[in-house]
């Protein structure tokens, strides 16, 4: 239902950074990274620190820990701070960190 939502929003107000990266966010806790990528990554594009840091979450979990770290120092050259993360973002942070590299 909250895809739905989301979808239905996006249509009247066009691709609103923080609508996508809401959307993929809903699509990544379901466990759908690949489909999460991109409207994180078209969110990601606005700059924001935690746009950046969840586009990274959803590139962590498709395996793809290069893209993520990269997307993490984004973030945080964008001012991204874990002292003021919510759980749920210092949790995705840590996932990202902790990812096992490919190789």
């Amino acid at each position: 239902e909250a895809l739905a939502l989301l979808e239905e929003a996006e249509a009247e107000l066009g691709p609103i950074p923080d609508l996508l990266d809401a959307r993929g966010l809903v699509l990544l806790a379901r466990g759908d990274a690949r489909a999460a990528l991109s409207p994180l990554g078209e969110a990601a594009l606005a700059a924001s620190p935690e746009h950046l840091l969840h586009f990274a979450a959803a590139l962590a979990a498709d395996g793809r820990r290069d893209e993520a770290m990269a997307s993490i120092a984004k973030a945080r050259k964008a001012g991204l701070d874990g002292r003021r993360l919510s759980a749920a973002d210092r949790a995705r942070l840590a996932l990202v960190e902790t990812a096992p590299d490919p190789s």
